[in-house]
C-alpha cells in the first residue's frame, strides 16, 4: 500500500481553489494562444505612443537615452537603455528567429523544394516591390537609405490577426504565412548584415568567428553544456558588437548552429512506449519495461553516446522487487536526474531553447523593444510634416501596396508557370489577404529604420508610416480573408502549357470556367 504522504498531491496551480481556477489557469491559456503575443506587443505600442505623446513626453525620451555602463577594469561598456534593448535583448530575440529558420529548413515547410517553392518565391515579391516603390517615392541622398524598411514581416503580429480568424481559414494557410515570414526574416536579417553595416573591426569579427568555431567544435564533441554555450556565446555577441556588426546577426548565426534533430531519438520512444504501458496498466510494471527505459544496448542504439549510469534501469536497485515494494519505491535524486537527462535527450535542443525562451522574447523582449521605440510624436505639426514626407509616403505603400502586389503576384505567376502550386483549401483571397496581412511590419521595420537613418528626423518619419502601414495591412488583410472565408473554393489553375483551354475565362488566375449569369459566385476563393 502506498502511505498517504506518498500518495500524488495536486498542486496550488492545479487546485480547485478560485484564484487558479479563475485567474491563473484562464491567462496561462490565454498566453499560451498566437493572439496573446500580438495583444501584448500591441498594449506596448500604445503604452509609448501615449507616454511620448503626454505632458511627459520629455520624460520619455530622457528616461530610455540613459546611459548604462558595465566595467571590468579599464575596460567598459557604455550604451543607452534603448541601445541596451536594440543590441542587446534584440540579440535574444533573433536567436529566437535563427531557431525557427534552422527547424523551418530541415524539418518544416522550407525543407521540402516542392512546398517550400510557393512561399519562397512570395515572398521575393514581397522583399521586392515594396523596396522599389520606396526608393521611386524617395529622393537620393539618406532618405534613399531606407528601402530595407518596407520589406520586414512582424511574425507576431502577422500570426494574431490571422488567429483571429480560427477554423474560418484552412490551417495550410497559417503554415504558409510562417513560411512566407520566415522568408522575409532571412532576407531582413541579410539586408541588416550586408546593407547596413557601416564600417568593419577585422580584429574583433575575427573573435566573433573564433567564438563560432569554439561553438563549432563542442558540437562535434558532443558537448551539450548549456552553461558553456551561453558563455560562450556572450563572448561571440559582444566581439560582434565591437566589430560593427550589428549584434544581432551573432544571435542569427547561433540559432541556426544548433541542433534541430533529437539527441537520443531512442529516448522518444522509448519514454513514449512506457507512457503507454503506464496508461494500459499502472501496477503491472513489468520487468522488461523498466529494462527498457534507460537500456543503450537495444538494437539501434549507439553505446558509444551513453555513460555507464545511462545504461542502467532506471530505478533498478540490483535485485527483484515484489509488487508491493515496487509500488511504495520512490526514485533516488541520481536516478531522478539520470531520467531528466533522457528526457532531455529526446528533444531536439533548439526546440527545447525556443519552448524555454519564447515566452521571454514574446512577453518581454519584443514589447519593451516597442516600448523603447514606438513612441513617436503625433501632434498636429509633425503628421504634417510625416504626411508631407517621401519617407512617409514610400514606406505607408510599400507595407500596403508593395506587400500585396509583391506576395500576390510573385506568387500567381509562379503558379501559372507551373513553378508551384497553392496548399490545400487556399484561394486567391487567402492569399490576397496573406499578402495585405505580411504589410504588418512593426517590430523589424522599426528596427531597420533606426540602422538605415541617422538623422532623428527621419527615423521619426519612418515610424510614423510604418504605424499607418502596419494598421492599413492589417485591416486590409482582415477585410481579404473575410471576403474570401464567404466564397467557395475552387480548383488551382492548370499551370501554363498544360494543354487547358486557352478560352476559359481565368478569374485571378484559378483557371475556372465562367459561370453564367446569375449562377452564384466565380473564381477561387479562400474559405473552408
Amino acid at each position: 500500500m502506498t502511505p498517504p504522504d506518498a500518495r500524488p498531491t495536486r498542486s496550488w496551480m492545479t487546485s480547485d481553489r478560485a484564484v487558479p481556477r479563475l485567474i491563473v489557469r484562464p491567462v496561462r491559456d490565454f498566453l499560451d494562444t498566437e493572439v496573446a503575443g500580438g495583444l501584448v506587443l500591441l498594449a506596448a505600442a500604445l503604452i509609448a505612443l501615449v507616454w511620448a505623446n503626454s505632458p511627459f513626453g520629455d520624460v520619455y525620451e530622457s528616461f530610455w537615452d540613459t546611459e548604462l555602463a558595465v566595467r571590468v577594469g579599464e575596460w567598459s561598456l557604455v550604451e543607452s537603455l534603448r541601445e541596451w534593448v536594440n543590441d542587446g535583448l534584440m540579440a535574444l530575440f533573433f536567436f529566437v528567429v535563427g531557431l525557427e529558420i534552422k527547424r523551418e529548413l530541415v524539418k518544416g515547410e522550407l525543407s521540402d523544394p516542392k512546398a517550400a517553392s510557393l512561399p519562397v518565391i512570395a515572398a521575393l515579391g514581397g522583399m521586392v516591390v515594396p523596396a522599389l516603390l520606396y526608393l521611386v517615392l524617395t529622393p537620393g541622398g539618406e532618405a534613399g537609405h531606407g528601402w530595407g524598411i518596407p520589406m520586414a514581416t512582424d511574425i507576431a503580429f502577422a500570426l494574431g490577426v490571422l488567429a483571429l480568424f480560427g477554423r474560418r481559414i484552412p490551417s495550410s494557410l497559417r503554415v504558409f504565412l510562417l513560411s512566407l515570414a520566415i522568408v522575409d526574416d532571412i532576407g531582413a536579417i541579410l539586408v541588416i548584415a550586408l546593407v547596413y553595416t557601416p564600417q568593419i573591426e577585422v580584429a574583433a569579427l575575427a573573435l566573433a568567428m573564433a567564438g563560432l568555431a569554439i561553438v563549432a567544435s563542442m558540437r562535434v564533441l558532443r558537448v551539450w553544456w548549456t552553461p558553456a554555450y551561453a558563455l560562450i556565446g556572450a563572448g561571440v555577441w559582444l566581439a560582434t558588437l565591437q566589430s560593427g556588426v550589428h549584434a544581432t546577426i551573432a544571435g542569427v548565426v547561433l540559432g541556426l548552429m544548433t541542433p534541430v534533430r533529437a539527441l537520443d531519438p531512442n529516448a522518444s520512444r522509448d519514454l513514449l512506449l512506457r507512457a503507454g504501458r503506464d496508461d494500459r496498466d499502472p501496477i503491472d510494471d513489468s520487468e522488461d519495461d523498466r529494462a527498457l527505459v534507460g537500456n543503450s544496448s537495444e538494437k539501434g542504439r549507439d553505446p558509444a553516446n551513453d555513460n555507464e549510469d545511462d545504461r542502467a534501469p532506471v530505478g533498478d536497485t540490483g535485485g527483484d522487487l515484489d509488487p508491493g515494494e515496487e509500488e511504495d519505491r520512490q526514485l533516488s535524486p541520481h536516478e531522478a536526474r539520470r531520467a531528466r537527462t533522457r528526457a532531455q535527450a529526446s528533444v531536439s535542443v533548439a526546440e527545447r531553447i525556443a519552448h524555454d525562451l519564447h515566452p521571454w522574447t514574446s512577453y518581454l523582449v519584443i514589447p519593451l523593444f516597442a516600448l523603447a521605440n514606438a513612441g513617436v510624436e503625433l501632434s498636429g505639426e509633425a503628421l504634417e510634416a510625416a504626411l508631407a514626407s517621401p519617407v512617409t509616403v514610400g514606406v505607408v505603400l510599400g507595407l500596403v501596396a508593395g506587400k500585396l502586389i509583391g506576395v500576390t503576384g510573385f506568387a500567381w505567376a509562379a503558379e501559372r508557370l507551373g513553378w508551384a502550386t497553392l496548399p490545400p483549401g487556399v484561394g486567391w483571397f487567402n492569399v490576397m489577404g496573406v499578402a495585405a496581412i505580411a504589410g504588418i511590419g512593426f517590430t523589424v521595420s522599426i528596427f531597420v529604420s533606426g540602422l538605415a537613418f541617422s538623422d532623428d528626423s527621419l527615423v521619426g518619419e519612418a515610424k510614423v508610416g510604418i504605424l499607418i502601414g502596419s494598421l492599413a495591412a492589417a485591416g486590409l488583410g482582415a477585410l481579404l480573408i473575410l471576403w474570401g472565408s464567404s466564397r467557395p473554393s475552387r480548383e488551382p489553375a492548370e499551370p501554363i502549357g498544360s494543354g487547358a483551354d486557352p478560352g476559359l475565362d481565368r478569374d485571378m488566375g484559378t483557371g475556372t470556367e465562367a459561370e453564367p449569369a446569375g449562377s452564384g459566385p466565380t473564381g477561387s476563393t479562400g474559405g473552408t
